[in-house]
Order: structure tokens, then C-alpha cells, then sequence
């Protein structure tokens, strides 16, 4: 064997030898991708999770908040006076419901023609119009 092909010989025996080190190599570096991956992904889920949780509580607080904020500037930019004409207006507008209800009544009792239902419907009336007074 000659010189040249001995060194050819040791050339191939060594470029085989690295490229089954870097086979290898590669191989140990894909696995260790794929764990950062799969840790990686784990963590993202677990922040995601606790963010939910900061976002719902967070939430609740900033609303308790602004319903405590708006019972303040409500009692303290309501006058009582205001609040009596509130109740008053409630109290004539259920007024105004409850009688274009029993006119509803009325008139459905009138094209009926129902003696019975017309004497219930008045004494009904007139339980009504006396808790009223």
C-alpha cells in the first residue's frame, strides 16, 4: 500500500468517523428541541391558565369598584327631592299599566258578554280602587 492510499484510507476512516459524530450530534440535539418544545408549550398553557384567573378576579374587583364609585356620585348628586319625584313618576307610570290593562279586560269582558265574568271583573274593580285608597 502506498502513502497516498494509506492517507486516503485514514481520510475516509475519519470522515466517516465525523459524520457519525454529527449524526449523533443532531440526533441529541432534536430530542433536546422537541423537550424545550413540549416544556415550552406546558408553560405557555400554565400562563394562560393563571391569566384567565388574573383577568376574571381583576374583573370582579374593577366592577365592585365601579359600583361602589357610581352609589357614591348617585347619593351625592341625588337630592331627596329628585328621589321623591322619581317614586312618584314609578308609581303614576304602574298606575297608567294598570289601566290600560283592566280597559284591555274590559273590553274583551264587553265583547263577550259574560254576566258572571262582568260581576267578578267589578267586584274585582272595586277591591282594587279600595286598597288604592
Amino acid at each position: 500500500m502506498s502513502l497516498i492510499e494509506m492517507i486516503s484510507l485514514v481520510l475516509g476512516v475519519v470522515s466517516t468517523s465525523l459524520a457519525i459524530f454529527s449524526l449523533v450530534i443532531s440526533i441529541i440535539n432534536e430530542r433536546r428541541s422537541q423537550l424545550n418544545y413540549e416544556r415550552t408549550r406546558q408553560l405557555l398553557s400554565d400562563i394562560d391558565k393563571r391569566s384567565a384567573t388574573t383577568e376574571s378576579i381583576v374583573g370582579e374587583h374593577f366592577q365592585k369598584l365601579m359600583n361602589t364609585m357610581l352609589s357614591i356620585v348617585e347619593s351625592a348628586t341625588t337630592d331627596s327631592n329628585v328621589k321623591t319625584a322619581q317614586i312618584q313618576a314609578q308609581s303614576q307610570q304602574n298606575a297608567s299599566k294598570m289601566q290600560e290593562k283592566l280597559m284591555e279586560i274590559f273590553g274583551e269582558l264587553a265583547k263577550s258578554g259574560d254576566a258572571e265574568k262582568a260581576k267578578t271583573f267589578i267586584e274585582m274593580f272595586k277591591g282594587i280602587a279600595s286598597s288604592g285608597k
